[in-house]
């Protein structure tokens, strides 16, 4: 009887256990900001916002309803499947929201198939929304690619004419967040894509797509704050 109820006693413990780490992989968390005051209001003195005393800095969350703008760049990207598109390099616009979210646009440029110059891609631009997850060290960012995400190729003996239409979600990790920098990586690597490509013939089914690319993001230009993080 002592060895089912200690038997027992463990599997609740196990399952407590489980509940709690599930609980906290799925936990977000909010930006946190070091924003410049024009007077010494401020809890910091640098504006990194790792300086405690009084000074023209504040490090504050980014609350549900609060935005603020980014801007970042990238590449060189790869996106492969159907075939392989590589880029030399893409912009990104947007706004970090609460609950670390973020919303934007990324813009590949110098984009081209390998191996078939009759080929031309003319526009290849994704339409993005994401949220970190795990506030640790090594945040997990995932990226969901929304409808509107599109690779225009044209030519007149290439075989991959058309639109190519691109949608699912790509898991990416962002390092040292927890320290606030100016500039923060998410790198994407193609164990982490769930995305479909599709073209536009009738009844055509997608196909999985992996993705490779790092993005340098940063606050945009006149933002009252430059360093950021989780």
């Amino acid at each position: 009887m002592l060895k089912v109820k200690l038997v027992l006693l463990s599997t609740l413990a196990l399952l407590a256990m489980g509940l709690v780490t599930s609980s906290y992989a799925s936990a977000t968390t909010n930006w946190v900001i070091c924003y410049k005051l024009e007077t010494n209001e401020g809890t910091y003195t640098n504006a990194e916002c790792t300086k405690a005393g009084k000074g023209k800095y504040l490090k504050e969350e980014l609350r549900e309803n609060e935005h603020v703008n980014f801007e970042g760049e990238g590449g060189p990207s790869k996106l492969e499947g159907l075939f392989t598109i590589e880029c030399k390099k893409d912009t990104s616009g947007g706004n970090l929201g609460g609950g670390a979210s973020l919303e934007g646009t990324i813009t590949f440029a110098e984009c081209k198939i390998p191996g078939r110059s009759e080929c031309t891609v003319s526009k290849d631009k994704w339409e993005v929304r994401g949220e970190a997850l795990f506030p640790e060290e090594t945040a997990e960012f995932v990226l969901k690619i929304e409808p509107g995400s599109e690779v225009m190729i044209s030519g007149t003996s290439c075989p991959y004419t058309g639109k190519l239409k691109i949608k699912g979600k790509q898991i990416c990790s962002m390092p040292n967040m927890l320290k606030l920098k100016r500039t923060n990586e998410i790198n994407c690597k193609p164990e982490g894509s769930e995305i479909e490509g599709k073209g536009e013939a009738e009844g055509e089914k997608g196909k999985a797509l992996t993705f490779t690319d790092t993005e340098k993001v940063k606050l945009a230009t006149g933002t009252a704050g430059d360093y950021w993080g989780l």
